[in-house]
C-alpha cells in the first residue's frame, strides 16, 4: 500500500495544521496527542477497531519512514516509542495520518472519509474534542 492517494495526504496535513495545540502554543503536532482523532473515527470503526487501523498504519507508515521504527502504537490510541525530534517531525506524522485515512478510505469510501476528517480537523481546532471549551 505504498501508493497513498492525494487525498489521504491532504487530509493527513490538514488535520496536522488544524490540531489546537499547534495553533495555540506555535508547535509541532506530539504525535502522542493525537488521540482526540479517535473520538471520532471510533464512533465508526469501534475503539478496538481504530486501535487495529492506528497499528496497521503505523505498520505500513514505519515502511516509509525509518524514524517511525521504534515506536509502538498503544491502545487508546498513544504511541511509546517516539524516537527524538518525533515530535516535531510533520513529516513523519503526514505519513502516519496518511496511511490511517489511506485505510479508512478503503473501508468506507473517500468521501465520507473526507466529510468525517474535515468536520473532527474542525471539532479539533474549536478545542471540542481536545477536552478545551471555547470560551471568549
Amino acid at each position: 500500500m505504498s501508493d497513498l492517494r492525494s487525498t489521504a495526504i491532504a487530509l493527513a496535513e490538514a488535520v496536522i495544521a488544524a490540531h489546537p495545540t499547534r495553533k495555540k502554543e506555535g508547535r509541532e503536532v506530539d504525535p502522542a496527542s493525537l488521540i482526540w482523532l479517535r473520538a471520532t473515527l471510533g464512533k465508526i470503526v469501534g475503539v478496538h477497531g481504530f486501535d487495529v487501523m492506528l497499528a496497521r498504519a503505523l505498520t505500513l507508515a514505519q515502511r516509509q519512514d525509518p524514524s517511525l521504527a521504534n515506536m509502538r502504537a498503544e491502545p487508546g490510541g498513544g504511541f511509546t516509542g517516539l524516537g527524538p525530534g518525533l515530535a516535531q517531525s510533520d513529516r513523519s506524522l503526514v505519513v502516519l495520518l496518511s496511511q490511517l485515512f489511506e485505510l479508512l478510505i478503503r473501508l468506507i469510501g473517500e468521501d465520507l472519509t473526507r466529510r468525517i476528517v474535515d468536520d473532527t480537523s474542525s471539532d479539533a481546532a474549536r478545542g471540542r474534542l481536545s477536552g478545551e471549551t471555547n470560551e471568549s
